[in-house]
């Protein structure tokens, strides 16, 4: 295996004082990488600032979408809800927290069947079933609010 040696060579400069002066030019590469490296780093440096920054709006935008989408589902009068696989509650709009009763953001987690109640819950099981299924399924059913209202 070879390696590389490290050669010196020795340069004079006259300087202005009128004196000559020898200067060797050993470590020469090593200063040229130090500065590329340094250069590289504050190149990496500045990148990562920019993308931080960008990462930051573009998560600010998605957070104020969902604040619209929230507003506009809110106001639709229906209910709207998104249940998981596991029946967990990922989302609902404010005529579903009306209905059922439940603080606007107290439903999200919560399992179908504590949502709905016992008796709402196996009403509505089947066509829960079918969906989980992948199988389309309609549902019609009158459920009275909470309070007991219709």
């Amino acid at each position: 295996m070879r390696h590389a040696q490290a050669r010196t060579a020795t340069i004079t400069l006259h300087h202005l004082s009128g004196r000559w002066r020898a200067f060797g030019l050993a470590g020469l590469r090593e200063r040229a990488e130090s500065r590329a490296r340094a250069e590289a780093e504050s190149a990496l440096a500045d990148y990562r600032a920019q993308l931080e920054s960008l990462v930051a709006t573009r998560t600010e935008e998605l957070r104020q979408r969902e604040r619209d989408l929230q507003a506009i589902l809110d106001n639709v009068p229906a209910l709207i809800g998104y249940w998981d696989r596991d029946l967990r509650n990922r989302f609902a709009n404010q005529a579903y927290h009306d209905w059922l009763g439940i603080p606007a953001g107290g439903m999200h987690g919560m399992h179908k069947r504590e949502a709905l109640g016992p008796m709402r819950y196996e009403r509505v099981r089947a066509a829960v079933d079918t969906a989980l299924h992948g199988e389309p399924g309609l549902i019609e059913n009158e459920f009275p609010h909470a309070d007991g209202s219709c």
